[in-house]
């Protein structure tokens, strides 16, 4: 009897052939039409996966990940049809019948482009008025990294204030670019430049997003939190995928 770890093997190998053999099996029937279906409800799907990973996983809001769904899409969109005949002149002279380049091939391209992309944002912020700020946190990583493994975050005072700013830290970090954009935009409008009034205009600044974090831990964190603690009967990831799927499939229909 095989184990359980060998069964899970054979479960994603059969699965991914599944895959591999579906859009040839719906094919086979005569229309494209599930194929169409299929194909953007397993789209939907990594959607998902990729939510899942980078919120559920490691724990981070961001949605940043769906650009380079986006870079492989457009790009596919533009190499493997006839839609930049329509835009460029020379491409219309040269391919007459657009550049079909292969699917493989674009898919290779779309990852070394996104890489790419990266690197060219990291590199322009470099180059530009953000290398004071790169630095800056640069330096406040490597402290808290040196801090981390000699142990000094654990020696902190023991201080009931520091310890609250570390529980409401989030939500002030959620708050902070609205609440200091308006506020830099009230002094920038109503305010004169003078010194001393922007100076505490930045203080001000400082205690709304403090406020403002605050305001966000007590009536979301905290309601949240409570509810995530609850004792309940969450379906399997299996179910979670297989409900996704059905609700995606119906949704494309409907379109």
């Amino acid at each position: 009897m095989m184990n359980s770890k060998s069964s899970r093997t054979v479960v994603y190998v059969l699965a991914a052939i599944g895959l591999l053999l579906l859009p040839i099996i719906l094919q086979s029937t005569g229309s494209n039409s599930w194929v169409r279906i299929v194909d953007i409800a397993l789209l939907y799907v990594l959607l998902a996966l990729g939510l899942n990973i980078v919120v559920g996983y490691a724990g981070l809001l961001d949605l940043g990940f769906v650009a380079f769904f986006a870079v492989g899409a457009y790009l596919d969109g533009l190499l493997a049809s006839p839609h930049l005949v329509d835009t460029f002149a020379w491409v219309a002279t040269n391919f007459p019948n657009g550049l079909h380049v292969n699917f493989w091939v674009v898919m290779v391209m779309a990852a070394v482009l996104a890489v790419a992309a990266v690197l060219a944002l990291v590199l322009a912020a470099l180059l530009m008025d953000f290398r004071e700020r790169i630095a800056l946190a640069v330096a406040v990583a490597l402290v808290l990294g040196v801090a981390q493994h000699r142990g000094w975050l654990y020696r902190w005072p023991d201080s009931p204030v520091l310890a609250y700013l570390g529980r409401i830290s989030y939500g002030v970090f959620l708050m902070n670019f609205p609440v200091s954009l308006v506020v830099n935009a009230a002094f920038t409008r109503f305010a004169p430049p003078d010194v001393w009034v922007q100076s505490a205009g930045v203080l001000l600044a400082w205690v709304a997003c403090v406020g403002a974090g605050a305001l966000f831990f007590h009536a979301v964190g905290q309601p949240l939190r409570r509810w995530s603690a609850r004792p309940q009967s969450l379906p399997r990831p299996r179910v979670l995928l297989g409900i996704w799927l059905l609700l995606a499939t119906i949704l494309t229909t409907v379109q």
